[in-house]
């Protein structure tokens, strides 16, 4: 008797640590992230963005799931772009993205493989890139566990701002979260404002900030002072 009650201790004991290990195998979000939100039983992290030196910069986010039975798994992920940066992004629409292992030390699922799609998700109503579908879904049966998402988008006029983010579990949900926005700048090389403008657009409002003379400004205006 006392045998089988030694045993089923250890058995507990090491079902316990082995849920433990799991648990703390992704525990480094929210702790090492630049901005966090929480969305449908997920945490969005912005875990910061790396200069590659070719005039590219790879922004870097993670999701985890809450480990409750009750949160659907995630169907896909979207982060808002500026519209003129869609030519640009990488991985590009209908590419497959592949999960690393790790970023800094965030730790997450390797090898999940997402289709890429840039664009408007009908589903969220929100413009940019959508990860879509990794197989198995993240959080899927309680887990608790972390997908990394990359990409890389032109290191000129890109800014870090508020952006919309989505997850599409069962229902669709959407947040705020830092991330990359067009940022432009007055003649002293100050950044005045950042947005999803047009660059002409945003001139026209950041000129009327600005500390130029009146005939300064409508040379601004018709273009001829940049």
């Amino acid at each position: 008797m006392k045998i089988r009650k030694a045993t089923i201790g250890i058995v507990v004991l090491l079902l316990v640590l082995a849920s433990a290990a799991s648990v703390a195998a992704y525990s480094p979000i929210p702790d090492d992230c630049l901005d966090t939100v929480e969305i449908a039983g997920f945490t969005v992290c912005f875990a910061g963005k790396e200069d590659n030196g070719d005039d590219t910069t790879t922004w870097t986010y993670a999701v985890k799931s809450d480990g409750e039975s009750s949160t659907p798994a995630l169907s896909h992920f979207t982060l808002e772009l500026c519209p003129t940066t869609y030519p640009y992004v990488e991985p590009g629409h209908g590419d497959t993205y592949t999960t690393p292992a790790s970023y800094n030390s965030i730790t997450g699922r390797e090898g999940i493989e997402y289709i890429v799609e840039i664009g408007e998700d009908p589903t969220t109503g929100i413009g940019g890139i959508k990860f879509e579908e990794g197989e198995p879904l993240l959080g899927e049966d309680g887990a608790v566990e972390v997908d990394i998402f990359q990409f890389d988008l032109p290191t000129q006029n890109i800014g870090v701002g508020e952006i919309n983010v989505g997850i599409k579990a069962a229902g669709s949900y959407t947040g705020t979260i830092d991330g990359p926005t067009f940022q432009n700048t007055d003649t002293s090389g100050t950044a005045l404002i950042q947005s999803c403008e047009e660059p002409t657009a945003v001139r026209l409002v950041n000129f009327r900030a600005s500390r130029l003379s009146f005939f300064d400004r409508l040379l601004s205006f018709f273009g001829f002072l940049r």
